[in-house]
């Protein structure tokens, strides 16, 4: 059994690109990074791991050293890149979703925050079955973002098409808060990890990868953004005519 843990970046106010992060494993590899995750947040007296905050030195990482943050990040990435099969990320410039996407479009794919998920859910199902696996596989995510009820419509929306569904290999799909549920810490480092090359590298232009974002994506991992030329590209293609036409109807 699969399950795959999201979360978000840059859903809330005037964020220059929205993130979708996640990261699919089995449930002995998320047992597993359960234990190992809870052990590494109690030797540091940490009750959850925001990466936001930790790069702030904020809230529970107020006083902290930036020797000591990059000591712990590289111990927390290393449970992710054992405890995990592979990683996923995708992103939006967001002034350029809001330029480009046809609304009916953006309406039954839950606005920007579902475009992004729903780009996670097709990379993983084509990732699962070109290694061989075929069960549905199980979405967790996190329950605090703008946009739950989009994300939602778009859920039910693949899930009422019997052939889609089957096609997106979609089990359940729930949410829930990075508290109750520590596994989505994970997606939490990542979807930082993307948001910050969007905005360094896509929005900004400076070309540099952050060293924390080398020591923590692997080269099986899986990341990609949209920009206006994409979108435009993606919106012209004559299966999103003719998906757009379907939804019209």
């Amino acid at each position: 059994m699969l399950t795959v843990y999201s979360d978000e970046s840059g859903t809330h106010g005037d964020s220059a690109a929205t993130v979708v992060a996640c990261y699919v494993g089995h449930a002995r590899q998320w047992q597993l990074f359960g234990k190992e995750w809870r052990g590494l947040l109690d030797s540091e007296g940490v009750e959850i791991l925001h990466r936001v905050d930790l790069e702030n030195f904020r809230g529970e990482f107020k006083g902290w050293t930036n020797e000591r943050r990059i000591g712990f990040l590289q111990r927390a990435h290393t449970i992710i890149k054992s405890r995990t099969i592979r990683g996923f990320a995708y992103a939006v410039v967001t002034a350029d979703f809001k330029r480009v996407m046809n609304p009916v479009i953006e309406k039954a794919l839950g606005g920007i925050y579902g475009w992004c998920v729903h780009d996670c859910m097709v990379a993983v199902s084509k990732w699962a079955r070109s290694t061989k696996r075929s069960e549905p596989i199980d979405y967790v995510l996190e329950d605090g973002a703008d946009g739950v009820e989009g994300v939602t419509r778009m859920f039910r929306f693949v899930a009422k098409d019997p052939v889609y569904r089957e096609k997106c290999l979609l089990g359940f799909w729930t949410f829930a808060s990075k508290r109750q549920v520590i596994q989505l810490q994970a997606a939490d480092v990542l979807a930082y990890e993307m948001y910050k090359d969007m905005v360094n590298n896509v929005v900004n232009g400076k070309l540099i990868l952050r060293r924390s974002a080398k020591d923590l994506i692997r080269a099986p991992d899986r990341t990609n953004y949209w920009d206006e030329p994409k979108l435009r590209a993606y919106m012209d293609r004559a299966p999103m005519r003719g998906f757009l036409e379907q939804l019209k109807a």
